[in-house]
């Protein structure tokens, strides 16, 4: 699948247009866990220099781990990563050490009721004593370094916050697939659509979305391949779980054939979650990756 032909030509048109994009981001300050941004940004690393997550959670020591720029957050985020881990593969941790580590990646997030979604997934696969095998098995299903994406049956429950789990237990730079960079990378693909002229996205492109307002349809008029998932759908753990595995190797094919990219922020795996958070950026405001062709897209305004 990701050696298609369509797949290399979007990676390379991403290769390109990424770091020379203009475009105005304006995001309200009201925006939950978002200070707010608006201004005008000059390629991707402008993009992810203005990351804006307001988050909180709690370090097993009892410390409050404050984040919300970019460089805060990526400390953040290595220690969620180094914790989960830790409680993944320390044959001493308990289920309900990875439990708590889990949970702070969803406090990261902005998990809105542990009562009820991915928190009270996770703690009944607690209470059945398999949360780390089972976590363990649906992030080796994800690995990015397959040809395909396998035994996607083993995923059980996917969605944002259990995204969040995924990406930060994996090693290869499996991204997070929420609303916003659903939306963001679906956007990016219906403007290659429409810059090479196509009348209809090929299906390996067609990026599926699930907000009720962050969707293609919502944004431009006559969409080239507009996608999604509903949560009343039998198969959407599997379509959710195989469009960030594509996601995933998008972003590495990206980053491949541009080396420049993002390169001040390290090795490929640092890489690749910056481009994730700049699709998370995007994502707040995606209408605007065609400001320079607002009018003959027939786009609605920014807001």
């Amino acid at each position: 699948m990701h050696n298609s032909a369509d797949f290399a030509a979007f990676a390379a048109y991403l290769a390109e247009f990424l770091p020379a994009m203009q475009l105005r981001l304006k995001i309200p300050r009201a925006a939950r866990f978002c200070g707010g941004v608006d201004g005008t940004f000059s390629g991707i690393e402008a993009v992810v220099a203005a990351y804006d997550w307001k988050a909180r959670w709690i370090e097993a020591d009892g410390s409050t781990i404050v984040s919300q720029d970019w460089a805060s957050t990526k400390l953040s985020l290595a220690r969620l990563r180094r914790r989960l881990r830790q409680a993944a593969f320390d044959p001493a941790a308990t289920n309900d050490d990875f439990l708590a580590a889990a949970g702070a990646v969803l406090a990261w997030g902005g998990d809105r009721n542990a009562a009820h979604g991915a928190m009270k997934f996770l703690r009944d696969r607690a209470a059945e004593n398999d949360l780390k095998s089972y976590l363990l098995q649906a992030t080796d299903a994800l690995r990015l370094d397959r040809g395909e994406p396998t035994k996607l049956g083993v995923v059980r429950e996917m969605n944002s916050m259990l995204s969040k789990v995924h990406a930060l237990l994996a090693d290869d730079g499996l991204p997070i697939y929420d609303s916003r960079v659903a939306f963001s990378i679906a956007m990016l693909a219906e403007r290659y659509g429409r810059v090479k002229g196509l009348n209809a996205l090929p299906e390996i492109l067609r990026f599926p979305t699930f907000d009720a307002k962050r969707h293609v349809a919502a944004a431009i008029a006559y969409p080239l391949g507009e996608k999604r998932i509903y949560y009343t759908a039998a198969n959407r753990h599997a379509e959710w779980s195989r469009a960030t595995w594509t996601l995933g190797r998008l972003i590495r094919q990206v980053l491949g054939d541009n080396p420049k990219l993002l390169a001040a922020e390290g090795d490929l795996l640092a890489r690749c979650h910056a481009f994730e958070a700049a699709l998370f950026m995007l994502g707040y405001d995606a209408r605007c990756l065609f400001d320079d062709e607002r009018s003959a897209l027939s786009m609605q305004p920014c807001s």
